[in-house]
């Protein structure tokens, strides 16, 4: 319905007022008058992990041909293998553990330090050729204290660690706070 109402005192154009409709009020209809809220970030995360497993899936289902020519300029890598070793000062760099281990008969391929200046002790992910794995995994091969295990790659955080990851991962926290304990009380 609208009403014109005519101002007496001026030549000014009529105003009108319009009546709205009622809304209807029902739990249906309010509904529909609000937008839900939707994490786009969350989605975007949902997505690409979907993406990257379909991807995965999909390549290990593909054909595989592997060279069998000869060539000076180009050469396959050697498969390689990833090793932890911790325990060790804080101020050593990895130029010493490459040096230690060509000293030893093993050249690592990479060799990057994992650990913050600020800890207590330095720790390193080392890269070798998979055939000298066995000898740089023993005792004899690493200075005395000095620990070396398999590198982890990464766990997702909603997957538990394997047992042997986990026991690990204890171990070392415990020889961590021990290792705390004792200094405290050699101070004190």
């Amino acid at each position: 319905m609208t009403v014109v109402a005519q101002d007496p005192q001026s030549e000014r154009p009529a105003q009108h007022a319009t009546k709205q409709p009622q809304r209807d009020e029902t739990p249906d209809a309010k509904k529909e008058t609000w937008t839900e809220v939707v994490n786009r970030r969350q989605l975007k995360r949902d997505h690409k992990a979907t993406t990257k497993r379909v991807i995965r899936a999909a390549a290990k289902d593909l054909r595989v041909v592997v060279g069998n020519g000869s060539d000076e300029s180009v050469k396959s890598c050697p498969p390689i293998q990833h090793i932890f070793v911790y325990e060790i000062a804080r101020d050593c760099e990895p130029e010493s553990i490459g040096a230690l281990m060509k000293n030893k008969g093993v050249s690592p391929i990479d060799i990057r330090k994992t650990s913050k200046s600020s800890w207590p002790s330095s720790s390193f992910r080392v890269s070798i050729a998979k055939e000298h794995f066995n000898q740089v995994f023993s005792e004899g091969f690493w200075p005395q204290g000095v620990r070396c295990r398999e590198w982890i790659a990464r766990i997702s955080k909603g997957q538990p660690p394997t047992a042997e990851v986990a026991d690990t991962d204890q171990e070392h926290e415990e020889e961590l706070l021990h290792g705390k304990q004792n200094s405290t009380e050699n101070d004190g």
